[in-house]
């Protein structure tokens, strides 16, 4: 008689963690057709047909943020060579040739040898500004190449910068 009881018991668990399982897929097909505009059956279906990608679904979805353009004078440089434990400076310079205020989110060097520093504030159309740069070449000999990515209100939003330097030991 116990193990009839708890059979049932058992069985209306999984029947309830089944509709709990079966409201949160019905969720993730609605965030699915808002994203994409298909039917969950029409994605899995392109899916298992490898004719669709959802994540690229995802990453092509319409973005309606309004963009502008940023413009570099010199996007790649050669910074020469310099002898091991020197700080190497440069600015990048670079011109807001879009239509709206260009807001920079973030510059970040390609590892903690380089440092970016850039305007905070909003450059308007036709305006000039510029992205520093700190490279600390200790423990760094031979050539190096290293970028910045800045991340912008731009089309599209990451761009890179990049210089090349030669590190000479000390001597």
């Amino acid at each position: 008689m116990k193990i009839k009881y708890a059979s049932l018991f058992l069985l209306a668990i999984i029947g309830w963690t089944s509709c709990q399982q079966d409201e949160k897929l019905s969720q993730k097909a609605d965030i699915i057709k808002q994203v994409t505009g298909e039917d969950i059956e029409d994605v899995i279906k392109d899916a298992q047909g490898n004719e669709y990608n959802l994540v690229q679904g995802v990453e092509n979805a319409q973005d309606t943020t309004p963009k502008t353009r940023i413009t570099y004078t010199e996007p790649k440089i050669d910074l020469g060579e310099v002898e091991e434990g020197t700080k190497v400076k440069h600015a990048f310079e670079f011109k807001n040739t879009g239509n709206l205020p260009l807001i920079i989110q973030s510059a970040h060097g390609s590892c903690g040898c380089t440092v970016a520093d850039y305007p905070k504030e909003a450059i308007a159309p036709g305006e000039k500004g510029k992205i520093a740069i700190e490279f600390d070449s200790e423990g760094r000999t031979g050539s190096n190449t290293k970028t910045v990515t800045v991340l912008a209100n731009t089309n599209p939003s990451s761009t890179e910068l990049s210089f090349s330097v030669k590190v000479n030991p000390k001597k």
